[in-house]
């Protein structure tokens, strides 16, 4: 929805961190708004919403297109902060952030960013920079802590979802895989639905990871160990890449070749284009294209046809 950047697309988050940062810096995972404005890093160490009790921190959250505070180019700020601005007092990374560059999601160990945080592992959190306001996605549909690891969180370009994985099995019903799935955060409803279902719609019967959504939230992409994902007869123990859509449930693999064939080695890391046309990952995979020889992992495009 936004017009691509002129030139040197890939080089253009780097170039506008060193900006922020004013100097180089250890900084890792950048992640840059989709109109340009906003810029986020990692460094090591150190609408309308309400919150129906404290001790919840379960969000009723309608999105209003408020203005951000007036700021500086080169204004630098923190963003794992409380809701009353204390500082996190654990590690927080792997940030997102919408179109707008106001809504930033980011996973955290830390256990002060919100009220009765105990599980001591990681959790998703959503930063509201124009409220000033944090909330915790990764917890059951009644505001307890996940029990498990919640990870590589992905926000919507409009910012209404959020994609992650976690090991917790209370996320979802019938969670009883004892592995990473897949799950979507709908930031208006402030509700969570797996993904990573096999065909029956049960929990899948391997772990699925590093999840990306499209701009509106429709596609979502991640890879997956599961082996019953789909029946279809061409299942395989290599990680594959799935495409979910959101609007009519159905899942496809994509980690294929044009004659249908499935990746023989792992797929990883899959992204998504804005409009969810265009779909990256990278594997080892010798039978996508024809005469692939090179014995080395490459990077792979799928055309979604739609």
């Amino acid at each position: 929805m936004q017009t691509p950047f002129a030139m040197c697309p890939m080089l253009l988050p780097v170039f506008l961190a060193l900006l922020v940062s004013g100097c180089e810096s250890n900084n890792s995972s950048p992640a840059l708004s989709q109109n340009t404005s906003t810029v986020l890093s990692q460094t090591p160490g150190g609408g309308t919403i309400n919150v129906d009790a404290p001790n919840t921190n379960k969000p009723n959250f309608i999105y209003t297109p408020l203005a951000l505070p007036v700021e500086s180019p080169g204004d630098t700020f923190r963003i794992s902060l409380s809701s009353t601005g204390v500082q996190s007092d654990l590690s927080s990374i792997n940030a997102d952030v919408d179109a707008a560059g106001r809504l930033v999601v980011f996973d955290s160990l830390a256990d002060n960013l919100v009220t009765a945080d105990t599980n001591a592992t990681w959790d998703i959190f959503l930063r509201d920079r124009r409220r000033d306001l944090t909330l915790r996605l990764s917890q059951t549909v009644d505001g307890f802590d996940a029990n498990g690891a919640s990870i590589e969180p992905k926000i919507s370009a409009d910012g209404r979802y959020v994609v992650f994985s976690s090991t917790a099995d209370n996320l979802a019903a019938d969670d009883s895989n004892q592995v990473s799935d897949v799950f979507v955060y709908n930031v208006e409803t402030a509700t969570i639905v797996r993904v990573s279902n096999n065909v029956q719609g049960a929990a899948a019967n391997g772990a699925s990871v590093t999840p990306a959504i499209s701009g509106d939230g429709r596609w979502l992409v991640f890879s997956s160990q599961a082996t019953d994902m789909l029946d279809d007869g061409l299942q395989t123990t290599n990680r594959q890449v799935y495409l979910y859509d959101a609007d009519s449930g159905a899942m496809r693999r994509v980690s294929t070749g044009r004659d249908g064939k499935v990746a023989n080695a792992d797929c990883f890391n899959p992204v998504i284009s804005r409009d969810g046309s265009v779909i990256a990952y990278d594997s080892a995979a010798s039978n996508l294209i024809a005469n692939d020889q090179n014995a080395m992992g490459d990077i792979f495009v799928y055309q979604l046809s739609t």
